[in-house]
């Protein structure tokens, strides 16, 4: 809720299937409903963090990142693809080399939150009809 706060969302991505335009559509209902407060990448495909730095350097007022995946699990791309600090290439390290100097990881996959695991299960009933 603190203004000048970024929510930068890792997605896995899907390189080369039609799925992957999902991630253009969460940024824009994302935009929709919390306007410059959230910025959505792909580690497997784009929109990258190249895209993501991109957008972030549009708005001057940005002084705290919350990193955080967008998975059903907070596993490997979440440690050591978002997080690791001694990575040069995790997206932790590109963005503070973007200049950004407070950044937070929240590390927790949306399978681990009991709302989203009821809308899962609730998915997954509906599909097995």
């Amino acid at each position: 809720a603190k203004k000048g706060t970024v929510i930068v969302l890792m997605g896995h991505g899907t390189p080369h299937h039609a799925a992957n335009a999902m991630y253009s559509q969460l940024q824009l209902s994302l935009d929709k409903k919390a306007p410059g407060r959230f910025a959505l990448g792909t580690v497997e495909a784009a929109p990258m963090i190249e895209d993501v730095i991109a957008r972030l350097k549009h708005d001057k007022g940005v002084k705290t990142l919350v990193i955080s995946p967008l998975m059903i699990v907070a596993g490997d791309h979440a440690n050591n693809d978002l997080a690791d600090k001694d990575d040069p290439e995790s997206w932790y390290s590109q963005l503070k080399a973007a200049g950004y100097k407070d950044i937070r990881s929240f590390l927790v996959g949306l399978g681990e939150d009991a709302d989203m695991a009821r809308v899962y299960v609730s998915k997954i009933k509906d599909m097995m009809k």
